[in-house]
């Protein structure tokens, strides 16, 4: 009896922890669930879980606090409140000083803002019920408590000269059970502010550029590519070509370190127009990148199938930019372009689209022929050298485009879109039928390019597409815009249902490897239009991002930028795997249309890289690439309980078959 109550117990707890039985985590416990901040006139606070708080007090003592009233544009908790007013933001206004606590959700940040002539250092945070406090390796502060263990990320610290962001050194200062921040270099006569939690670098020079995609090595340097018609770039790298040989749009690739210094620039280009796509690093830090030009002059280092005005370049750069060591033209009697590239086990991987019947195709791939129609997708595989090993087409009758693809050790997988009924698709797959307009697609194959190993529609009604896909474990996680009211979605998740007919929303889905099962759906957005660009998969959690219209876009966390307008902002967050609750949204964006394209990261860190074009339309296109470092505390507090409950249940069971074997 006591068993099956066990089981039951162990079954409740199974069901609310919100853990699929597709995900196995391997990563430690480490969470204390998610906090709440109460704060008084006073100054005084508690930072609270259901394991304990903490009791604290500010000094110099705040003169007054507010609570802002509930707002469309933010989510609320009903049990945050002050005086029994829901609220998203509170903020403690003392002489020299400005507090901006922000609560929404599972997340929690403090913004200070120290006046003119204040010295931050005078500001002071005192914890009481506490057994130690300190700054870690990483500059993070740790507060230890009887019951468990907060940890507050590094502060960032900046001014603004103008519009420009200038960053500041900043660190804690610890003194026994209190600290206080040291800011150095600082103009006194502005005002400072510090803000654990996101940085952002625009980069680039006088013209147009945007980041459309980036990479991360194993030392934790950063390589954004995307295109530029600037010709006074710093720190140029790759020795130039005659500035006239260069024309209005050109590949840049521009290498930072993990703190966002730009250390390293190539610049390449021809006599016309030429755009960078994708791009991966190799375990020797290589860079290959590709794309499309209409160039017929690019420096060519090796064999080439050029033949027409628009084709794919490869290219592979030394890892510091200064030398090109491969380059290539691929292509056939009409155009073509590459979208996505990966390196994988000592091979690149790149697809694309083309209009070209004599695009060059291997033997004994899976589909040597062209398909007919305005376009099919190619899929090639070459090795460190660019030397082709395979290439194959991909399509129907009519168009289809791969913009996005992973390979991992199972095969190959791409996706994107397509306007082609009669897609090969396999037994079995989650979604055999094509709607009336584009849908997206998912396909599988071997590493060889011989073999279709899975292939599936996604979408409903209405025009939907496939815009980033990732593999993780046993599932393929992909992402998109749909304008489908119909379009696949699973119970219990975020968003199910468009608010607004003609505008699209992002998505995410998860699907079985075979692509027979949809294991979890949702939409993500507001009432405007959405989409998701791109999603970065760990063992706890699904960080996501792209582009938001939608006023009532779901933020949790702090609003990085100005409110949202009738613009777009790009978005960072992070969600379960079961995509039914959001644990940090952030807007990313300026007075500008701001487009987040890729992330890279290493679970801590994530670094984004897009572009924000002015709303004047008398401006440049500008780059950027932001760092968020967002609070993960709250992530892993259901399998706390769970990790309990399971070691209980099974040293009771152990026990029990002992006492039975002695018996």
């Amino acid at each position: 009896m006591i068993y099956l109550l066990l089981i039951l117990i162990l079954a409740c707890v199974y069901k609310d922890s919100h853990a699929f039985s597709f995900l196995e985590t391997n990563n430690g416990y480490k969470s204390l669930g998610i906090p709440s901040v109460f704060l008084n006139r006073d100054g005084s606070f508690r930072i609270c879980t259901q394991q304990g708080c903490i009791k604290g007090d500010i000094s110099p003592e705040p003169i007054s606090v507010k609570a802002d009233k509930p707002s469309p544009l933010r989510i609320f908790l009903k049990k945050h409140h002050y005086k029994g007013v829901a609220f998203s933001e509170i903020k403690l206004l003392g002489k020299g000083f400005l507090l901006t606590y922000k609560g929404q959700g599972v997340y929690n940040e403090m913004l200070w803002r120290f006046d003119p002539h204040f010295p931050p250092e005078n500001v002071k945070v005192t914890f009481y019920d506490i057994k130690n406090l300190y700054v870690d390796g990483k500059g993070n502060l740790v507060i230890k408590t009887d019951w468990g263990t907060f940890i507050k990320s590094k502060p960032v610290a900046w001014q603004y000269k103008g519009d420009e962001r200038v960053y500041l050194k900043a660190r804690y200062v610890v003194n026994s059970n209190s600290y206080s921040f040291k800011i150095e270099g600082f103009d006194p006569s502005l005002p400072i502010y510090v803000d654990p939690v996101i940085k952002f670098k625009s980069f680039g020079s006088s013209k147009n550029e945007s980041a459309i995609n980036l990479s991360m090595d194993k030392r934790g340097n950063i390589y954004t590519v995307g295109y530029t018609t600037s010709r006074d770039w710093k720190s140029v790298s790759l020795e130039e070509r005659p500035k006239e040989i260069f024309s209005s749009w050109d590949i840049f690739v521009a290498k930072f370190d993990k703190d966002l210094n730009l250390k390293a620039v190539a610049i390449i280009g021809g006599s016309k127009e030429e755009w960078g796509r994708s791009l991966a690093v190799d375990e020797e830090g290589y860079i290959y990148l590709c794309g499309w030009t209409h160039s017929p002059d690019l420096p060519v280092t090796d064999s080439s199938y050029k033949k027409k005005d628009a084709d794919v370049f490869v290219i592979k750069l030394d890892p510091d930019l200064k030398r090109i060591v491969h380059l290539k033209y691929i292509g056939g009697d009409e155009y073509e372009y590459a979208y996505t590239l990966r390196y994988f086990n000592g091979h690149i991987y790149i697809a694309g689209e083309t209009a070209s019947p004599d695009f060059p195709i291997t033997k004994g791939v899976y589909d040597n022929t062209f398909n007919g129609g305005t376009i099919d997708i190619f899929i090639m595989k070459m090795d460190k050298d660019l030397n082709l090993i395979a290439s194959t087409f991909l399509g129907g009758k009519e168009g289809d485009a791969p913009l996005t693809m992973d390979v991992d050790k199972d095969g190959v997988y791409v996706a994107g879109l397509t306007w082609s009924p009669d897609l090969p698709v396999t037994e079995g797959a989650f979604d055999t039928s094509y709607s009336d307009s584009y849908d997206g697609f998912i396909a599988v194959l071997d590493h060889d390019l011989k073999h279709l190993k899975a292939l599936t529609y996604i979408g409903g009604e209405n025009p939907d597409s496939v815009t980033y896909l990732k593999v993780f474990k046993s599932t393929i996680i992909v992402s998109g815009k749909t304008f489908s009211p119909d379009f696949p979605t699973t119970d219990n998740v975020i968003k199910r249902v468009i608010f607004k007919e003609g505008m699209s929303d992002g998505f995410v889905s998860i699907f079985s490897k075979d692509l027979k099962r949809l294991l979890a759906s949702t939409l993500i957005g507001g009432s405007e239009g959405d989409e998701v660009s791109f999603i970065y998969p760990t063992d706890d959690y699904i960080a996501l991002g792209g582009a938001t219209a939608s006023r009532d876009f779901p933020v949790k966390g702090s609003t990085f930028g100005k409110k949202l307008g009738g613009d777009a902002d790009g978005f960072f967050m992070i969600v379960d795997y079961n995509l039914r609750n959001i644990y940090f949204s952030t807007l990313i964006g300026k007075e500008t249309y701001d487009i987040a394209s890729k992330v890279a990261g290493d679970g801590e860190r994530f670094y984004i890289s897009g572009w924000s074009v002015p709303l004047s339309g008398k401006e440049d296109v500008q780059a950027f690439l932001v760092m968020v470092e967002p609070d993960l505390s709250a992530i892993n507090s259901r399998n706390l309980l769970l990790l309990l409950f399971t070691a209980c249940f099974w040293l009771i069971v152990l026990s029990g078959i002992f006492y039975h074997i002695r018996k």
